[in-house]
């Protein structure tokens, strides 16, 4: 059950899907979800899960080596923060990464995504392998695009074997 103060805090990402006609079947398909732009609630809420011993909840180093929790001044700050948040998925479904678009109009830069990890890899990475390999495989064809808002439309135009590259350097 959501309270009022739950509301307001996804207030902009909502509005920045509603913006883009994304439904609620593409916001949940694609994991999408928001960073609020407190630098810490992140820190905070791993911090708390880790306290009440949320089971197979990874450790406060995991985040850290994963870049989205780094040290900042006084303490950890989150990476990702006031942005709609789109999970990266390995081809197993499996997050790997996440990157953020903001919704703050003056915020920069643009998108940000998680740094390179022992598990994520920017150069080896496509978004959007995890729902569109079996349409790869069985049309033996990919449409490459330049990010996840154009997967997502592909999608939804039934354009199911779209992915995209994360950079365009």
């Amino acid at each position: 059950r959501r309270s009022y103060a739950d509301e307001a805090k996804g207030a902009k990402a909502r509005s920045e899907v509603a913006r883009r006609g994304f439904e609620a079947e593409i916001v949940e398909g694609f994991g999408l979800g928001a960073a609020p732009p407190s630098m810490d609630a992140l820190v905070v809420g791993v911090r708390q899960n880790i306290a009440n011993g949320v089971a197979n909840f990874p450790p406060f180093e995991a985040f850290v080596q994963a870049g989205v929790i780094r040290p900042g001044r006084g303490g950890h700050i989150d990476l990702l923060r006031d942005r709609l948040v789109f999970p990266i998925r390995d081809d197993m479904g499996r997050a790997i990464a996440f990157g953020g678009r903001k919704l703050d109009p003056e915020q920069e830069p643009k998108y940000l995504n998680s740094p390179e990890s022992p598990v994520f890899h920017k150069s080896k990475s496509l978004y959007g392998i995890d729902r569109a390999k079996r349409a790869i495989i069985e049309s033996k064809t990919a449409i490459i695009t330049e990010g996840y808002t154009d997967v997502i439309a592909c999608h939804r135009g039934g354009f199911t074997n779209a992915v995209a590259t994360l950079g365009t350097a």
